[in-house]
């Protein structure tokens, strides 16, 4: 039997969850904060942290897809817009370096989320000025960009692609280690990174797609690359990204369902809701299932155990 306590009491545990939750985001985010520090120090780099426009910042070279920066896309990004927008910019810095080519403008390192974000929230971008090498460009980024979940395997795969020359085989095993690269996950990577930029660009929420997705492309690029090549213009944006990237492998139209059923459906009966989706990959379920956990937990409901 439910006491009369009960409600708010697990309100109250929900409340807890979410605190402890950021509390513990904001410790990992301290933590990164200070390593990085210290590697500039020790590297005898100098920096400095300050409120930077938006507009005299330059993203050079591929760094994220486009569809990574749409609030409709994706829903981790939309919930960053408006916690930036609501504290008036981004708490946790990113990293820029002055510009070689022009004075007075500036070149990212890393934080293109929190930048892109800050760019539609009209906010100044609070960044790590830093006078960086070329190739410690790319090592800041990938350790900061690898370090985190919201980076996609494709966008993982691509940043291998701009690796710097000099990294020779031993030091670049160093270099995947510190990035907690495993040499399996690498070749895998490195088979990704064999397919052409273009053909990845072309699939819709390209920065969501799945190893197990990628790897029909992978294959199919592999067996037959001008037939890959020649579906690209082909692919809509409008089809839903798994059967893009059927389409780009197996290219043939009508193997796509042209009434798709729906991706989600809510039953409402008085005060209570049942929800069923459904996703392509064990992955993307188990990614929706912690996202709408944390969404509930974070307006203090309680959620039920799995065990």
């Amino acid at each position: 039997m439910r006491t009369a306590g009960a409600a708010p009491r697990r309100m109250m545990e929900g409340l807890e969850k979410g605190l402890a939750a950021k509390l513990e985001e904001k410790s990992l985010e301290a933590a990164r904060l200070a390593a990085l520090v210290d590697e500039l120090k020790n590297r005898g780099v100098e920096w400095k942290i300050l409120p930077v426009d938006p507009a005299l910042i330059d993203v050079v070279g591929f760094n994220r897809f486009q569809s990574t920066f749409d609030p409709k896309q994706d829903r981790a990004f939309a919930d960053l817009l408006a916690n930036i927008q609501a504290v008036g910019g981004n708490k946790q810095p990113g990293m820029v370096r002055p510009s070689a080519a022009t004075e007075g403008r500036y070149e990212l390192v890393f934080g293109e989320r929190r930048l892109r974000a800050c760019e539609q929230a009209a906010l100044p971008f609070t960044a790590i000025v830093a006078d960086l090498g070329d190739d410690d460009v790319w090592l800041f980024r990938e350790s900061e960009n690898f370090g985190r979940k919201d980076k996609g395997i494709l966008e993982q795969a691509l940043a291998l692609v701009d690796m710097p020359a000099r990294f020779a085989y031993g030091e670049r095993t160093a270099i995947l280690d510190k990035l907690k690269i495993s040499k399996t996950h690498y070749l895998r990577l490195k088979a990704i990174a064999g397919v052409p930029k273009a053909i990845w660009e072309v699939v819709p929420g390209a920065h969501t797609t799945t190893a197990r997705e990628a790897a029909q492309i992978v294959d199919a690029y592999r067996d037959d690359p001008r037939a890959v090549k020649s579906r690209v213009p082909r692919v809509r944006p409008d089809m839903r990204r798994s059967d893009a990237i059927r389409f780009l492998a197996i290219g043939s139209l009508s193997e796509i369902d042209p009434s798709p059923s729906p991706d989600f459906e809510i039953i409402r009966k008085g005060p209570s809701l049942s929800i069923k989706l459904r996703s392509t990959s064990d992955e993307t379920a188990e990614e929706l299932e912690r996202q709408l956990r944390q969404w509930l937990e974070h307006r203090g409901l309680h959620a039920a155990s799995n065990s």
